[in-house]
């Protein structure tokens, strides 16, 4: 629960601060990392990888949150915001929603 309340605070203070740079989506994959139950009727979620390469010539890598479908269909463009708060790159917070069509349900 700390941990869950600590990242919200950092996220919402990355988006208050409103510097971010834009990332190239170059994957979607599934996050098998994160253990769920046999009988979890969602499965495994999806994570977004985007990638971005800095004026020195680095290439940094970052990841969406865990999304609970698969968001290919729904994916607008191909860069996305990723909210930083130094050069380092860390902490960080991909925007995946801006970026994900919603559906009509939504």
């Amino acid at each position: 629960m700390f941990f869950e309340v600590k990242r919200r605070i950092c996220t919402k203070e990355l988006f208050n601060s409103g510097k971010y740079i834009k990332a190239e989506i170059v994957d979607i994959t599934i996050n098998y990392l994160l253990g769920v139950p046999a009988n979890f009727p969602l499965g495994h979620p999806y994570i977004v990888e985007c990638r971005y390469h800095d004026a020195k010539g680095e290439e940094h890598t970052f990841y969406s949150r865990n999304l609970y479908f698969d968001p290919k269909p729904f994916l607008k463009q191909k860069m996305v915001k990723v909210y930083i708060q130094d050069e380092d790159f860390k902490p960080y917070y991909v925007d995946i929603d801006e970026v994900l069509e919603k559906p009509e349900y939504y």
